[in-house]
This record gives C-alpha cells, structure tokens and sequence, in this order.
C-alpha cells in the first residue's frame, strides 16, 4: 500500500512553519498565492525555452 502525499498539502505544511499569521486561512491564501506565482514562472520558463528551441 502506497501512502501518496499531496502536493498542496506539503505547501500548506510549509507556509504553516513559516507563516507569522496565527489565522490558518490566511496562511493558505499565501500558499495559494505562492503557488500561482510558481505555476506563472514556470510558464514563462516553458515558453522562453520554446522560444529559443524554436
């Protein structure tokens, strides 16, 4: 049996660690924030790539 650990979940793990707000939603509002600047970089990166692979 495989015991698979979500993504989100160890984001959210990390925010909570280092988050100064003692509101939980807060710190996931900052996860998600972080995630969507991360998925946005990672979408210019793809695209410049394929911009110099091209």
């Amino acid at each position: 049996m495989s015991s698979s650990v979500k993504t989100d979940n160890v984001i959210f793990n990390f925010f909570k660690q280092i988050c100064d707000e003692k509101d939980d939603q807060k710190c996931v509002e900052l996860g998600k924030s972080w995630i969507n600047a991360m998925e946005t970089n990672l979408s210019n990166m793809e695209a410049n790539l394929n911009g110099v692979i091209n």
